[in-house]
């Protein structure tokens, strides 16, 4: 709670799903050295107070030096773009990567770069793989949250700023800077990789209906980008739109722990 704490005190344009993560985290952190130490009520209660200040104090410097710091641009004129590929999702036209920016360039000016950013890419170019890093020259277009075309419809610009993302781009070229290895790769990476390998196998599966590839993705790897609105409608209805919001890879990893912690006889 620390951490979730100092976002909402210190930075509250921080993404939700990353404060969860954060709040798993620490959770597991504490399970696991309350299951195998045995301790004290006492002792309980000063690791807790522990983790909380340590928490409070990583999120304090988190916010401060590595998010606040160095934020997209998003009025930056056409320049060069440096940037690891974090997510790739394949449409009928159009492709788009999820990109983690290192460096934007101008004419006259290189700035270090930590933020997240959406580029949205003809399927025609030779587009990199998740882990690759890239470098292309583009514009960036800021993401208005509360901006909504349509009163009442989903809020997709709201929903990529709650992601983390605060701008999208365009890209003229593209240039690869290294290929992806397990080198360059850590744990998160390697997870996204696979879990796009999975979603290309469901999408060439030649025998499901496109509906039900989209349903399939939603519930097994969280991919909602390709669900039915009919589908999406009927969820939504009937009060179940949550097992959505709840993957079965996100109920595996709950079970996998409960397993491991509390073993069937």
């Amino acid at each position: 709670m620390g951490i979730v704490l100092a976002r909402l005190a210190f930075y509250n344009g921080h993404s939700h799903s990353q404060v969860a993560m954060h709040v798993m985290l620490v959770s597991f952190v504490a399970m696991v050295a309350i299951c195998f130490l045995r301790p004290s009520r006492t002792m309980i209660m000063l690791f807790g107070i522990f983790m909380f200040v340590f928490m409070f104090c990583a999120g304090f410097w988190q916010t401060n030096h590595k998010l606040q710091g160095n934020k997209i641009d998003a009025n930056m004129q056409q320049g060069l773009i440096a940037a690891q590929v974090i997510g790739k999702d394949k449409t009928a036209r159009k492709t788009r990567l999820k990109l983690s920016v290192q460096y934007l360039a101008t004419a006259d000016t290189l700035i270090k770069n930590n933020g997240k950013l959406i580029v949205y890419a003809d399927t025609n170019l030779m587009l990199p793989n998740v882990g690759e890093q890239i470098a292309f020259y583009g514009r960036l277009y800021a993401i208005d949250p509360l901006f909504q075309p349509f009163p009442k419809a989903f809020n997709y610009n709201r929903f990529l700023w709650e992601k983390g993302y605060r701008a999208t781009a365009t890209m003229d070229t593209i240039m690869p800077v290294n290929a992806a290895t397990t080198a360059h790769l850590n744990m998160v990476g390697h997870m996204a990789r696979w879990r796009y390998f999975l979603i290309e196998a469901i999408n060439s599966n030649n025998l499901l209906r496109d509906n039900y590839k989209g349903l399939l993705a939603a519930i097994t790897l969280g991919y909602k980008d390709e669900l039915d609105d009919e589908l999406t409608y009927v969820f939504t209805k009937t009060g179940v739109v949550h097992v959505l919001a709840l993957s079965g890879m996100h109920t595996g990893i709950i079970y996998l722990m409960l397993v491991f912690f509390y073993p069937l006889s």
